[in-house]
């Protein structure tokens, strides 16, 4: 079995990880403390080697990217490919009803293509994933647009670099109640928003997942309440993926700390890691992910700046 980036930590969360052959890898900071096995699987970066994926009999392989290129690729050696990112990263989902459908349907191709335990899995995963978004939505959807609170998510790899309307944390925002920098502009999943525009927007705080030293940024609202917080790593980064659902909940917590003064981080973080990696995640360990560090107690971030 081959996978892309994402596919990682969905096999682990099935419990078929060692079914995997070659893997993308992402060296996110909690992925190999969780399951020291998966640095034994071999490595790829873009497109395997066909000739490689019949040595290594593959049965499947899950993918993303170049699809139609791909397809007709594993076509010629006869190993069935699942694309299992509907759309790629900035998938054009209009509405959150559409993002929540998305979501759970990429888990839920997994366990249908596994079959067995692993489909009650995803299943399990999709009633949480349900279960906390009307947890969240519940409160702020009650929320006066003009109250909602001015957010930025500064990916990399420079500080005025976003995931922009339409990919995941866009929709987790909107969810955790943000009124999103960048939600009127035209689409597009990921791109550099200008230094200009976000004096003019100010946003109120900012969730970050570059180490941040920026000088430009020192009148903007968010630095000079002390409103950056460190985008949690997990076993994938929170960007994306199956923490994305822990992700909602931390925005939600930062923005509005009374709203949500009974919903606790630590044990909500140790819940899923236990539940769904089978990964008894020690008070500490949560903090220090909370804090957007590593088991080591460093800062990793996807980019430097």
């Amino acid at each position: 079995m081959r996978q892309h980036c994402l596919c990682y930590q969905k096999l682990f969360m099935l419990g078929e990880i060692d079914k995997a052959v070659m893997i993308y890898r992402t060296d996110a900071p909690w992925m190999t403390i969780t399951n020291p096995a998966s640095t034994k699987i071999a490595e790829i970066s873009g497109e395997p080697n066909m000739e490689e994926l019949l040595l290594r009999k593959a049965d499947v392989a899950f993918f993303a990217y170049d699809i139609r290129k791909t397809e007709k690729k594993l076509a010629v050696i006869g190993i069935p490919g699942v694309v299992s990112q509907a759309g790629g990263v900035g998938f054009r989902t209009k509405t959150i009803e559409d993002f929540t459908h998305t979501i759970k349907r990429q888990i839920m191709v997994y366990g249908e293509v596994l079959g067995g335990q692993s489909l009650a899995r995803a299943g399990k995963w999709c009633r949480y994933f349900d279960e906390r978004v009307r947890f969240v939505t519940g409160r702020t959807r009650r929320l006066p647009e003009t109250s909602k609170i001015r957010m930025f998510y500064m990916r990399g790899p420079t500080s005025q670099e976003t995931h922009g309307k339409g990919a995941y944390v866009y929709w987790y925002g909107k969810m955790a109640g943000a009124k999103m920098i960048g939600e009127n502009e035209p689409y597009f999943s990921k791109g550099t928003v200008s230094m200009e525009r976000l004096v003019l927007w100010d946003p109120e705080v900012v969730s970050t997942g570059l180490v941040f030293n920026d000088t430009r940024w020192e009148n903007i609202s968010a630095v000079r309440t002390g409103r950056v917080y460190p985008s949690p790593s997990g076993v994938f980064y929170w960007d994306g993926g199956l923490e994305g659902v822990l992700f909602m909940q931390f925005i939600a917590k930062k923005l509005y700390p009374r709203l949500f003064k009974d919903l606790d981080l630590h044990a909500q973080v140790r819940f899923f890691y236990r539940q769904f990696y089978n990964y008894p995640l020690s008070e500490e360990q949560a903090e220090k992910m909370l804090s957007g560090l590593g088991p080591d107690g460093e800062r990793q971030s996807l980019y430097n700046n």
